[in-house]
């Protein structure tokens, strides 16, 4: 008969129940699947559009043209 304390936890080691290794690899598969379908999702086709005007964003601001152009109007003018 075994007696089990509290700094060493009694546990069968026949394979009945999982340690905690095991549940980190089963963590690291699901995160690993997670990032895989992230990846997946960001750059597969229907994205296409949405990427491609988020990467002219910085070149499609009509404010800063309007500007450009007025000062450019100005410095003629004078």
């Amino acid at each position: 008969m075994r007696i089990c304390s509290s700094w060493e936890p009694c546990f069968q080691t026949n394979g009945d129940l999982m340690d905690i290794n095991e549940l980190r690899g089963i963590q690291t598969l699901v995160l690993i699947a997670i990032f895989i379908g992230i990846i997946w999702w960001a750059f597969s086709a229907h994205r296409k559009k949405p990427n491609e005007e988020a990467a002219n964003l910085p070149f499609d601001d009509d404010e800063v043209d309007k500007r450009t152009l007025e000062q450019e109007k100005t410095e003629k003018k004078r």
